[in-house]
């Protein structure tokens, strides 16, 4: 993602991952889905979630790179997570 690349790669990421473009396309395909991923979108927004990279993945901790072990820490006081640094 070019999303902090340029104003560019800003402005086309924010038009393309719009949650109303989104809930389109799966609309095309299933409705029902469609269905899901509002109520599920729509509960993560009234619980604080908001979805995006920056938030979800400053999260993680990988202590070793090479292990496919990883822990999220959602609920910490680590200032990185905090700061979102």
């Amino acid at each position: 993602m070019s999303r902090h690349v340029s104003t560019v790669g800003m402005k086309t990421q924010k038009e393309k991952f719009r949650i109303s473009e989104i809930k389109k396309v799966i609309t095309s395909f299933d409705r029902k889905l469609a269905d899901v991923l509002r109520d599920l979108y729509e509960r993560s927004i009234d619980c604080g979630s908001h979805p995006n990279p920056h938030a979800a993945m400053s999260t993680v901790d990988m202590p070793d790179p090479s292990s496919p072990s990883f822990t999220i820490l959602a609920l910490s006081t680590d200032d990185t997570v905090l700061l979102q640094q």
